[in-house]
């Protein structure tokens, strides 16, 4: 890019109040911090092909978009990239909502997905001597009864 066509990219840039993040903050610390401070803005991914933007409304994550998917499934895709490079405009206005989850929600399942793929990709070896009989019990599970009891000890 030559001198001039920089130049004005970055007047075009400054027109439009947005801020150059680049790698510094993942996506869901930009969400994080946005949300929590009850901002609208939109967070723009420059460095991946195709490029994606996420909205936020007054702390709310309220539509993604990421080449051919729209929701939370285009959020869930952009918060788990790996190094993006970011913009963000704030007070850029968002024409529809696609997202309904809090925003909280949104983060945990991008967490959860991420989680999920990286055990597929490494598997955890159970060891033999696991006893079966205590994980039928969890936290969902009100009352446990003194044989059940007598059972995990």
């Amino acid at each position: 890019m030559n001198n001039s066509a920089s130049v004005a990219t970055e007047v075009a840039r400054q027109e439009r109040k947005t801020v150059r993040l680049g790698k510094l903050f993942g996506i869901a610390d930009q969400i994080q911090a946005l949300c929590l401070a009850r901002k609208t803005a939109e967070i723009r991914v420059v460095n991946v092909v195709p490029t994606g933007r996420l909205n936020i409304v007054e702390g709310q994550v309220v539509h993604a978009e990421f080449g051919a998917r729209a929701g939370l499934e285009a959020a869930i895709a952009l918060i788990n990239l790996r190094d993006p490079e970011s913009e963000v405009e704030p007070d850029s206005p968002c024409a529809h909502r696609t997202i309904e989850l809090p925003y909280l929600q949104v983060l945990l399942e991008a967490a959860t997905r991420k989680d999920e793929s990286s055990l597929v990709k490494h598997p955890v070896e159970e060891s033999p001597l696991k006893d079966r009989k205590s994980t039928r019990l969890n936290s969902s599970h009100l009352v446990i009864s003194y044989a059940v009891f007598c059972l995990k000890k």
